[in-house]
């Protein structure tokens, strides 16, 4: 996908990132992320309020995950519905390798607003492919 700085207001900017990490396409990432002045890396992105390290737990990407680690971004941001962190979504979606990555950079677990964590996900509805965590 090939973005043009000029032609991103909010929103499109918003629905490009989501493809992006989506696509697992990191250079494309970088280049329109090189576009923005003074972008915070865990800005929330749509109405859910989503950050790009929770995204990229969504969807699997551990490629863009390392990398906006290496640019800080922070594992233990809460979005503001449910107050998950990446590392629950990771849990959640069975993606052991972030898992694990994100474990690796996080400083404390965190309870999300109903009081699970992390584990509580991995136990839940994907028993089956995660049998320990």
């Amino acid at each position: 996908m090939i973005f043009k700085h000029n032609q991103i207001n909010n929103q499109n900017f918003q629905d490009a990132c989501v493809s992006l990490v989506q696509a697992g396409d990191l250079e494309a990432l970088k280049n329109l992320l090189s576009g923005r002045r003074k972008i915070d890396i865990d800005t929330p992105i749509g109405r859910l309020g989503l950050t790009l390290l929770h995204l990229t737990a969504v969807f699997g990407e551990i490629r863009l995950a390392r990398w906006l680690l290496e640019n800080r971004a922070k594992v233990g941001k809460q979005e503001p519905l449910s107050g998950k962190t990446p590392l629950h979504l990771a849990a959640y979606y069975g993606h052991l390798d972030l898992l694990d990555l994100f474990l690796k950079h996080s400083k404390k677990t965190m309870a999300d607003n109903a009081g699970c964590l992390p584990i509580h996900y991995a136990w839940g509805p994907l028993e089956k492919r995660l049998a320990f965590v």
